[in-house]
């Protein structure tokens, strides 16, 4: 589904340095598959997701989507991937203040195939009780809790049951319980709709859900090893 091959993007500092966000990264997430991609703030994995996201261009590299590469497309065909094959979540993603959660969470939607409002309802009102909204579906954007609007920045992005999920940070602002059962959902979503499933995390609990997990440090990718990868989860959990 989600083929990422040899990405590269450099950043110059003001002091004549580079900062290597990717140095080469390289990995693959199937249909039905979850997939953590764990590391500290500043690893490079919300360039990563940028780039998935058709958001940003790489230095060198390709990322492609079911075979089709999605760098360099023309604005149209971004618009029409990021609305018919990616669910997006990302930090820099906000909620409409003045709408209530299920309108916000039918908005993509009602930019696509769905021209009815009480339709598009229909349709998120399960993933919004599933994430523990339905009690604060008919409240504005502005009475939910952080936790409550990331939870249902993920219904947004789910909305449409895109093939493929790309989410930065999805529990950053949950409980220890709440992350648990984010994650149990992602995995549940991929197994058993066969959603393509990426997550940037520095959530620890994340290692227990995902069927593959990987570190990125240094702007290099590696699979995950638990005895190895002991001080990451240790510095991750304390911060």
């Amino acid at each position: 589904m989600l083929e990422v091959r040899d990405l590269v993007k450099h950043y110059p500092t003001p002091g004549g340095e580079t900062v290597r966000a990717l140095d080469g990264v390289s990995l693959n997430v199937a249909a039905g598959e979850f997939v953590a991609l764990y590391g500290p703030s500043g690893s490079g994995k919300t360039t990563l997701l940028t780039i998935v996201a058709a958001a940003l261009v790489p230095d060198a590299g390709d990322v492609r989507v079911d075979s089709r590469s999605v760098i360099g497309l023309p604005e149209r065909e971004v618009s029409l991937y990021r609305q018919r094959e990616l669910g997006l979540m990302l930090p820099t993603h906000n909620v409409i203040a003045g709408l209530t959660a299920i309108d916000n969470a039918s908005l993509k939607l009602l930019a696509g195939s769905v021209s009815k409002r009480a339709e598009a309802r229909r349709r998120v009102e399960p993933l919004l009780r599933r994430l523990g909204l339905a009690a604060r579906a008919q409240h504005r954007a502005t009475d939910l809790s952080l936790g409550e609007r990331q939870r249902l920045m993920l219904a947004a992005a789910l909305s449409t049951d895109p093939p493929l999920l790309v989410a930065d940070e999805p529990t950053g602002s949950l409980d220890t319980a709440r992350s648990r059962d984010v994650l149990a959902f992602l995995r549940e979503r991929s197994h058993e709709r066969g959603t393509a499933v990426l997550v940037a995390t520095h959530d620890p609990q994340a290692t227990a859900f995902a069927d593959t997990v990987y570190t990125l440090r240094d702007g290099l990718v590696g699979a995950f090893d638990r005895e190895r990868d002991a001080d990451l989860t240790t510095t991750l959990h304390r911060s």
